[in-house]
């Protein structure tokens, strides 16, 4: 009774840690991990360089507003695992900051950094998510991600300095039309093709008026 109870117990602590450092949507590391990676690497690797990217999708309030929030929760969880597709050598992760916003930490050696951010990019506007909107109709879903690069070294990390510099990037992406050679990284703009959704198999274009973009909620012929 004894080994049993001394089993539970660490696999309740086992869980708890699991809790604390784990997205629970997701999976991925939460916060308090790239907390302590920043802080880890700022001590350890003061002079690495470093590229601190920020990403988030495009217009996810829309999805979300319009299927739902069971289809918006599958599309950060399909999300999450196209980000961390393209990561996964050591010094590099994938973090979930809440929302629709990630964070990817990366060791920049021989650009790297530029080449992940192009590749995340172009594999999400290459997906299809596969969604249920509140009906549980079946939805096809093409979508898009803006990404705001900082380059710093590893003493640069410990504050919310590199945040903040690639928060002001990502904001700035989401002005942009194109890409702006490694710095601010945005999908080429297609007006007729971006942002569509597929709704059983027909296109859905998002209306675009001077309020809030919303979906019509038809299917076009």
């Amino acid at each position: 009774e004894l080994s049993e109870a001394l089993a539970d117990f660490k696999a309740q602590l086992a869980a708890a840690s699991f809790e604390a450092t784990k997205d629970g949507l997701t999976g991925l590391q939460n916060r308090k991990v790239l907390d302590r990676m920043c802080t880890k690497f700022s001590t350890e690797m003061p002079d690495e360089p470093f590229v601190y990217m920020i990403m988030d999708m495009d217009k996810f309030k829309i999805l979300n507003d319009s299927l739902g929030h069971h289809a918006g929760d599958m599309a950060i969880q399909q999300l999450a695992g196209l980000l961390s597709s393209q990561v996964g050598v050591r010094l590099e992760d994938v973090v979930r900051l809440g929302g629709e916003e990630f964070v990817i930490l990366i060791r920049n050696k021989d650009g790297r950094g530029e080449k992940i951010a192009k590749n995340v990019r172009q594999v999400v506007e290459d997906y299809v998510f596969q969604l249920q909107d509140n009906n549980h109709s079946y939805v096809e879903a093409r979508k898009t991600i803006s990404v705001g690069l900082y380059h710093c070294t590893g003493k640069e990390l410990a504050d919310n300095d590199a945040y903040n510099k690639a928060d002001r990037a990502l904001q700035q992406a989401k002005g942009k039309k194109f890409t702006l050679e490694g710095v601010l990284i945005k999908g080429e703009e297609d007006p007729d093709a971006r942002n569509r959704v597929w709704v059983s198999g027909r296109s859905r274009p998002e209306l675009r008026g001077e309020g809030e973009d919303t979906y019509d909620g038809t299917q076009s012929k």
